[in-house]
């Protein structure tokens, strides 16, 4: 009789188990909000990160912010054109975004010594990710050592 109800309890209770892992299906998830950053923003967060690593000099900082913001605004203006246009190549898009990369990378690196230059590239290549195995249409940014291969 102690073995049955021993048993009775083994199975009510792995039951029970059970059915709390699986969580309540009723609940509501809160969809997560990513929070959209300006183009201002991104262009002061480029620049502020240039600053830290490469010791920029006030003009030059103000000479690269001016560069960063025509580049986000113009990459988001690309951008926006390719989401209205669903009918267009996104090929012709990519160049686009591509040729504007090269620009500004060339317009940097005029500003920069050229122990700027080592440092920066030193810091992309521990800090940013190789994005080259990605191919969502989300990343669009080319990074800079993705344009030195070109």
């Amino acid at each position: 009789m102690k073995k049955q109800i021993l048993m009775l309890f083994a199975v009510v209770f792995s039951f029970t188990a059970m059915t709390f892992a699986q969580g309540n299906p009723n609940a509501k998830m809160k969809p997560v909000k990513l929070q959209k950053v300006s183009v201002e923003q991104k262009a002061i967060n480029a620049t502020d990160t240039m600053q830290k690593v490469a010791q920029l000099s006030s003009q030059q900082y103000q000479q690269i912010l001016a560069i960063n913001q025509d580049f986000f605004k113009q990459q988001h203006t690309i951008k926006s054109e390719m989401r209205k246009d669903t009918s267009a190549n996104d090929i012709a898009f990519k160049e686009q975004l591509i040729q504007l990369s090269k620009s500004r990378k060339a317009s940097i690196n005029k500003l920069l010594t050229e122990t700027q230059k080592t440092v920066w590239k030193d810091y992309k290549k521990i800090n940013m990710p190789n994005k080259k195995n990605k191919s969502s249409k989300q990343d669009m940014f080319i990074d800079d050592e993705s344009l030195d291969e070109m």
